[in-house]
Order: structure tokens, then C-alpha cells, then sequence
């Protein structure tokens, strides 16, 4: 048996989120194309790069909001949320308690929004309660969990927060089931599923990596922009063997190396993201060697700037 949260005030709110990150977007963006090349406009652009992180994370919240459901098994409550599913077995629920009674003292960390939580509770006498509710904590419904004998609590363990749409019709179906008891016993776990999956999301290495490459990147537009001013209309810009330069040509087509760094950048990148699954070494010299073709596109630049 399937129930779902009121995700009306969550959807409503999280797209008024929206407009305003895609309107500072567009502010910013539109000051970019306004500015001449030069130090000003690499700070505006640096602004703009900033907020894309924001957007990002807006489409991962906004998904488990809009799939977030509590499916009640026989023996087991199925949570859902984006691509995490959490298996609560119903015989490890000591007891259920409203969100008013225990609200005074709560403190939340993590994510919200009216009518979105993401994060944890700590409550009194109850412990840390992870959350999966659309709704205020005084209309949650905290399901506490028995801890493991051992005193080692991971995070499938813990109890939960949640708001389906009709509480009372909720415990019912719940109290039913506890007295049919389960065909097999059921334990708690957190599965992922589809992208959610993805091992690359816990992959340190391949994330510094590619972070590495993307400042560096970053810092090379910042070169160019630091310099700018102060370089003449045209310039030199190849070398032959002999020393001499062989191409003279406007200033302005120096953004070519940098804009070379962001190419293979994000072409690496993407393709190390698809293939870490089945080849991590392959991911990893990908972004290892958008670093070194960056760090190389600094020496080059710096050559011709300097």
C-alpha cells in the first residue's frame, strides 16, 4: 500500500527557488556580454560559474521531492526519494510519535525549503531521526527505531521522520501489518538505484581530480584577464623553429588557449563520468590528463603574455 506526502507548498516553493537562481543567471550573464574583456568581466563570468553548482543541486532536491513515497509491505516500510530507496523493517518500530510532541528543542541540519526537508533531527529521548517529510516537524510523524544491540548506528538504522498525506489512515495500515507479522524477517538497508548507483559519486580521487582541472581552468581565464589591459592590440602569438615569430595577429584570439583548457575539460570529464563504472584507471587518467594539458596551456599562455 502506496501513500504519498502533500508535496503541494514543497513544489510551489522549490520552483519560486528556481526562478530566482535562473534570474540571477540571467543578470549576471547579461553584465558579462555588457563588459569588455579585461578583469571586471572574468569576475562577473567567475559569478556566473558559481551559481551553475546551485542549479545543480536545486534538480537534485526538487527530484526527491517529487518522488518521495512510503510504501507499506508486508513487514517492511519502503522509503523512496530520488534514487534512494530505505527499507525500514517493521518489527525494529519501537513506537510512533507526533512531531508536536517532541518539537520543542528539535534541531534540524540540512536542506529546507517550505515544504521540502532534507537532513536530520536530534530530538530528546529519541536520538538522531533522519528525514523524509514534506511538512513542518509538528506535523511529522517520527517512527523510533530500535538501535543495533552493539552500539553501532548506521545510517539505516536510525529512525525516521515522514508526512504522508493521512496520518491516521497511515497508522492503521501499519498496526495491521505489524499483527500479520512478515513472511521473512526483513533488515534495514539503503539501497541506491539507477545513477544514484553510480560508484563514481564516491570516488575521492576522481573528484579531485577533475576538480583540479576545472580551477585550473578557472585561473587560466583569470591569467589572460589580469593581463589584458596591459597588452598591446596585437601581438605575436606563434613562434617558429627558429625563434622568430611567424604569426602577428589581435590580442583577442588569446582566449583560444584558455577556451582549449575548458574544452577538453568538459570533454574528458563527460566521458570519464560514463566509463569510471566499468573503467575506473580510464576515468581517472581522463581527469588526470585534463589537468596536465591545462598546466601546459598555462605555460604556453604565460609565454605569450609575458
Amino acid at each position: 500500500m502506496e501513500f504519498r506526502p502533500d508535496r503541494r507548498a514543497g513544489i510551489i516553493a522549490g520552483l519560486v527557488i528556481l526562478v530566482t537562481i535562473v534570474s540571477i543567471q540571467g543578470l549576471v550573464l547579461a553584465n558579462v556580454l555588457r563588459q569588455g574583456p579585461g578583469l571586471g568581466q572574468y569576475l562577473t563570468a567567475v559569478l556566473f560559474v558559481m551559481t551553475l553548482p546551485a542549479l545543480a543541486l536545486w534538480a537534485h532536491y526538487f527530484y526527491e521531492l517529487v518522488t518521495l513515497t512510503y510504501r507499506l509491505d508486508r513487514g517492511k516500510l519502503v522509503i523512496r526519494s530520488g534514487w534512494l530507496e530505505r527499507t525500514v523493517p517493521l518489527r525494529l518500530i519501537e513506537r510512533h510519535v507526533a512531531g508536536a510532541e517532541v518539537a520543542a528543542g528539535a534541531q534540524f541540519h540540512g536542506i529546507a525549503w517550505p515544504g521540502f526537508g532534507h537532513g536530520h533531527l536530534h530530538l530528546r529521548n529519541v536520538g538522531r531521526v533522519r528525514v523524509y517529510s514534506t511538512a513542518p516537524l509538528e506535523r511529522h510523524l517520527i517512527l523510533v527505531c530500535q538501535q543495533p544491540p552493539d552500539g553501532e548506528i548506521t545510517e539505516a538504522d536510525l529512525s525516521v521522520a515522514i508526512s504522508p498525506r493521512n496520518p491516521a489512515q497511515f497508522i492503521r495500515a501499519l498496526e495491521t501489518r505489524r499483527q500479520i507479522g512478515p513472511l521473512h524477517a526483513p533488515e534495514p538497508a539503503l539501497e541506491w538505484h539507477g545513477p544514484g548507483a553510480w560508484p563514481v559519486w564516491r570516488d575521492g580521487l576522481f573528484w579531485a581530480l577533475a576538480l583540479a582541472a576545472v580551477v585550473l581552468g578557472i585561473a587560466l581565464y583569470g591569467l589572460l584577464a589580469l593581463r589584458y589591459d596591459q597588452l598591446p592590440t596585437r601581438l605575436p602569438l606563434h613562434y617558429g623553429a627558429d625563434g622568430l615569430a611567424d604569426r602577428v595577429d589581435l590580442k583577442q584570439y588569446l582566449l583560444v588557449v584558455p577556451a582549449i583548457g575548458t574544452l577538453v575539460t568538459a570533454i574528458n570529464g563527460l566521458l570519464a563520468l560514463l566509463l569510471h563504472r566499468r573503467q575506473r584507471l580510464i576515468a581517472l587518467l581522463l581527469n588526470g590528463g585534463s589537468v596536465g594539458i591545462v598546466a601546459l596551456l598555462w605555460v604556453a599562455l604565460a609565454g605569450l603574455v609575458y
